[in-house]
Formats: structure tokens, C-alpha cells, sequence
């Protein structure tokens, strides 16, 4: 701004030096000149620098997108979530399903600029594009935010030959809010007790590890979704409580520490770090709680 305000002071010298000028150059100007040059003078025309000075501002406070944004994709409702920091996307998870080729094939990927895995993606006007690796696929995340607290996009999919289901291409679309679990409640007049707090949620994680650890399957179940979706690295994926209650039965000695507990719209987002019992190490793993419940965990290398 200082250099705009010099650029200013300089243009307006310049104009005042060069009516001195055309001054001392020219004949004695009539009553009606000397007026039109004293205007002149008082008052130089100069060019609008409030769209730049505007631009500047915004680039430097972050823009009106910052926050986390929580939504599902069209398919079958899983999660799609992504959170946006200084007018850029620093943290992705992504949920996907589909069919291709007579195989069903289903991924979690959860990348972030602080966890590890992406680069921030700077919003441009209005929208912005990801290229995400995950193992055999390549997703392209796409948004566009269409009002305040609203946005859109499509998630497209492209699978090499070495994945689960071949090569294929795919693409969903999502659609997402902004705000965090208490203010979406206040705007919609809910109360805010039923969801859990930061606290709560990271004592459910951990009881759910702990009857995992103490062979109890049942009491674990009883704290997940009925629609779960349980992935564990890349052959592993599990849509509901009683196929994950059948993998929970031969897992125990399980170590984990928990690492970020974040409020989003919709619910309560939980990282963390975790050693299975047959000794693999899962860094990047995430669990969201909604409504007192284990709707998502994932387990990723």
C-alpha cells in the first residue's frame, strides 16, 4: 500500500511539473485559462487504485473461503472433506465407491500440507483443482463455491492396470457447507449437546481401541455406525458394522496415538497414528465421529 501511495505522490509532482512547464512555455493565458489551470492544479485527475489496493488487501487477510468444509459425494453419501487456510486447500479426505467392469472398487485417502502427501492448492476466482495420489489412483478434486458457506465439485477417479479393478476412469460429484460442528447447529436452532465435544470424541477412539485390544469385539462394535466404512491400507475395505465386526475378531495388540482432534460441520474429525498386531504401521489415519458414533476410520500407510 505504502508503494501505491508513493506511485500516487509521484504521478500527481509530475502532473503539477508539467502544467508549471506548459506555463512558463505558452503566452499569458486568458482569465478562463488561469482558471481551468488552477482547477487543474487543486485538483489532478488521477487513475482509480481501488481494484489493485482491494486485490492486495485479500491476498494479504486470507480469503472469505478459509475454514473447513464438510460434505458427501453423490454415489452413496460418503464423506468428502477438505479444509481451506489463507485462501488455499491445505487438507483433503476423500471417500469414493463405484463399480467397473463387473468389480466394485471403494478408496479413503486422507492427504494435508502438515500430514504429508499434497501440495496447498491456491483458489483461484472461484474454485480450485487437486491432482492427489493415492497408491493406484490418481484423483482430480475440483470445487467451485457457489454462495457463501456452499460449494461443488466433482471427484474424477483414474485407476491404473496393477489396481483392485484394473484400469478405469470414473468421475462423482459432491457437494459441501462451511462451518464448524457449533455453528452449523446454531444456524439451523439445534442443539449443540448432541454432538460430542473434542474431549468426548477422543475418549470414544480410545475405548474403541481399548475393546479392540481387550478381545472385546461387541463393545467395539457398539460404538460404530451401522454403515461404517473401515479401510485398511489399500485391500481392505469394510461398509458396514458386521463385516467389520468379522476383522475386528483376529485384531488385537493394536497401538495408536492420537495425534489431531478437529470439529467440522456434521461432526468431529480425529488423526492419528496406529501399529496393527501384525507389526504394519499406518501413518496417516483418520476416524469421523457424528453424532456419538464411528461413522469412518481409515488406516493408510
Amino acid at each position: 500500500m505504502r508503494r501505491k501511495y508513493s506511485l500516487y505522490l509521484a504521478f500527481t509532482a509530475l502532473l503539477l511539473t508539467s502544467l508549471a512547464c506548459q506555463a512558463l512555455q505558452g503566452s499569458t493565458p486568458d482569465e478562463s485559462s488561469e482558471t481551468s489551470s488552477a482547477s487543474e492544479q487543486n485538483n489532478p485527475v488521477v487513475p482509480s487504485l481501488a481494484p489493485a489496493a482491494t486485490s492486495e488487501v485479500s491476498a494479504l487477510t486470507g480469503g472469505i473461503y478459509d475454514g473447513s468444509w464438510t460434505g458427501t459425494n453423490t454415489v452413496d453419501n460418503k464423506e468428502i472433506l477438505f479444509t481451506v487456510e489463507d485462501n488455499q486447500v491445505t487438507s483433503v479426505l476423500l471417500n469414493y465407491t463405484g463399480e467397473a467392469s463387473g468389480c466394485n472398487y471403494h478408496g479413503a485417502v486422507s492427504k494435508g500440507v502438515d500430514t504429508g502427501g499434497m501440495d496447498a492448492v491456491t483458489i483461484e476466482g472461484e474454485g480450485f483443482s487437486a491432482v492427489i495420489e493415492n497408491v493406484n489412483d490418481e484423483l482430480t478434486f475440483t470445487g467451485t463455491f457457489t454462495a457463501e458457506g456452499e460449494a461443488n465439485g466433482t471427484l474424477h477417479v483414474k485407476s491404473s492396470a496393477s489396481g483392485l479393478c484394473g484400469e478405469y476412469e470414473k468421475e462423482i460429484t459432491w457437494t459441501a457447507t462451511k462451518g464448524t460442528t457449533s455453528e452449523a447447529e446454531e444456524e439451523d436452532g439445534e442443539d449443540t449437546a448432541s454432538n460430542s465435544a473434542p474431549g468426548d470424541v477422543s475418549t470414544l477412539v480410545t475405548s474403541f481401541f481399548d475393546a479392540v485390544n481387550a478381545g472385546d469385539v461387541e463393545s467395539a462394535i457398539g460404538l460404530v455406525d451401522e454403515n461404517i466404512m473401515f479401510t485398511v491400507g489399500t485391500t481392505i475395505t469394510k461398509f458396514n458394522s458386521s463385516e467389520l465386526e468379522s476383522y475386528l475378531e483376529s485384531t488385537q495388540g493394536v497401538t495408536y496415538e492420537i495425534t489431531d482432534v478437529q470439529s467440522m460441520a456434521g461432526g468431529t474429525l480425529v488423526q492419528f497414528k496406529l501399529k496393527a498386531s501384525d507389526g504394519a504401521i499406518y501413518s496417516y489415519c483418520q476416524a469421523f465421529v457424528a453424532d456419538g458414533k464411528i461413522s469412518m476410520m481409515s488406516w493408510m500407510p
